[in-house]
């Protein structure tokens, strides 16, 4: 729209109404506040913009079952993991205690487009299950009750509509809602897996691991975590059914409470086989390269632009290019840290080849693979190797967070 309106710069309206006429059959809106005195009761981080009203649940079987039953929610949690990541997909809004701007929890709430407060502090311990809260994203505001105001379309986004009309050009209609789970590319595939099930040899013990760190997950998910076919690892899961370690509900599989400490008793056994001292020194390893990881997705998701952080539109290729670069390079140290720890564990193979894969399918241009929740990205692998590591280190992800 400002490129537009300004007479210098060579873009027409009709070529503005071009560019984003897909967005605009769900035209973004922004909440105007009533009151702006309102008192919040506490001011975390605004990590992801916009405004959320919910009752405050506090896990993510919480959030999917009070989604399911058409209600309104908010996530809060200390510090998100991997198995909270289903709950934000069904989540109106996300509020933390703990966290920056580049943890995970700011970076999956972005990639979802859903508003997020972090680093809110101990004041928000002190909410419980149902009670009605509102968060502002793009203040880091927090506040009891349903704020008063209504939402409008966003006066950009206005402007651009009155020109299409001027212009004549039909805006398409909006398309029917969806749960935020689209796992499928533009053209409708899936990228495949690099590698096999049956040459990856996965085995039961494989599987718990997995669930253990990723919570439910869709038989779908379980492929994508160890990089295994459906035909091999159906049998195997049937088998932990059987054995009372694994259960299926609503479609999805997740450990039962035996199954939990027969995970633990895996993880202790991946420690004593690394040596306990080792496992402690590569979480703190990890934890560097974890930084650069979180700098590098956040500047993927949000910019400088004249010294203000905005959301990244991916209109400057050169920037884009840039932070590619940079995850290239990091990638590359990722693997040489991780060649070590496959000889003694091979099982972390899987997570080399994955973040591979990322990257590769990225740098072909599926840009949702550098930090998007809804596919196997970089971050989402990421995510998922930095709780295993936590696990085998024997910690809390309290106390084993860089941040």
């Amino acid at each position: 729209a400002e490129m537009a309106a300004d007479d210098s710069f060579p873009l027409s309206r009709a070529d503005a109404v071009a560019r984003v006429l897909p967005l605009l059959s769900d035209p973004p809106r922004v909440f105007v506040r009533a009151n702006e005195r309102e008192a919040p009761i506490t001011k975390g981080l605004p990590a992801s913009p916009g405004v959320a009203f919910g009752a405050v649940v506090l896990s993510s079987d919480q959030a999917v079952e009070s989604a399911d039953r058409g209600e309104s929610v908010i996530l809060v949690r200390d510090e998100t993991s991997p198995e909270d990541v289903r709950g934000m997909a069904r989540a109106a809004g996300v509020l933390t205690s703990r966290g920056g701007l580049a943890s995970h929890a700011a970076v999956v709430a972005r990639g979802w487009g859903i508003p997020a407060v972090v680093g809110a502090g101990d004041a928000i311990r002190g909410l419980g299950a149902g009670d009605l809260i509102s968060i502002d994203g793009s203040t880091g505001e927090v506040f009891s009750g349903e704020l008063s105001g209504s939402w409008s379309v966003a006066p950009e986004v206005a402007v651009l509509l009155v020109w299409a009309t001027e212009l004549g050009v039909e805006v398409p209609a909006p398309a029917a809602a969806t749960q935020r789970d689209e796992s499928t590319s533009p053209t409708g595939e899936n990228p495949s897996p690099t590698g096999s099930g049956s040459a990856l040899q996965i085995r039961q013990d494989d599987v718990m691991r997995a669930l253990a760190v990723r919570g439910a997950v869709s038989a779908e998910q379980m492929g994508e975590s160890t990089l295994a076919d459906a035909s091999v690892l159906e049998p195997i899961v049937a088998q932990l059914v059987s054995s009372g370690d694994v259960q299926n509900a609503g479609g999805q599989w997740r450990l039962t409470a035996t199954g939990k400490l027969a995970a633990i008793d895996l993880f202790r056994a991946d420690r004593a086989a690394v040596g306990d001292e080792r496992a402690a020194a590569l979480l703190d390893e990890f934890h560097v390269l974890d930084a650069r990881v979180k700098t590098l997705v956040t500047a993927w998701q949000v910019r400088d632009v004249a010294g203000e952080q905005v959301l990244n539109d991916h209109s400057d290729a050169a920037y884009d290019e840039a932070v590619m670069d940079d995850l290239a390079s990091l990638h590359s140290d990722t693997a040489v840290w991780l060649d070590p720890l496959t000889g003694s564990l091979g099982r972390f193979d899987v997570y080399r080849t994955r973040l591979a894969r990322a990257l590769d399918v990225s740098r072909a241009g599926d840009q949702r693979y550098i930090a998007s929740p809804r596919v196997d990205s970089y971050h989402s692998v990421w995510f998922e190797l930095h709780e295993d590591l936590i696990r085998l280190s024997g910690k809390k992800r309290a106390d084993a967070t860089s941040g």
